[in-house]
């Protein structure tokens, strides 16, 4: 897997993926919305962690500064 996020995608990823999770404690969902929320928000953590996004590859994105990807 060849990294197409850059580091402001990356730490706003996080970010989001955080907000979701938290979200399971601030609201208290139902069990398929906190699961919904965790399966999300765990997946944005990933991205995050991986710096790599299979949604780009299709239309060939590269967020990361001076780089072709």
């Amino acid at each position: 897997m060849k990294k197409n996020c850059g580091d402001t995608d990356r730490f706003i990823r996080a970010l989001v993926g955080v907000a979701f999770v938290a979200n399971i404690f601030v609201l208290k969902p139902s069990v398929f919305w906190t699961i919904i929320l965790a399966i999300v928000g765990v997946a944005f953590i990933a991205v995050s962690y991986m710096g790599f996004c299979p949604l780009y590859l299709p239309f060939k994105i590269c967020t990361i500064k001076g780089s072709r990807c």
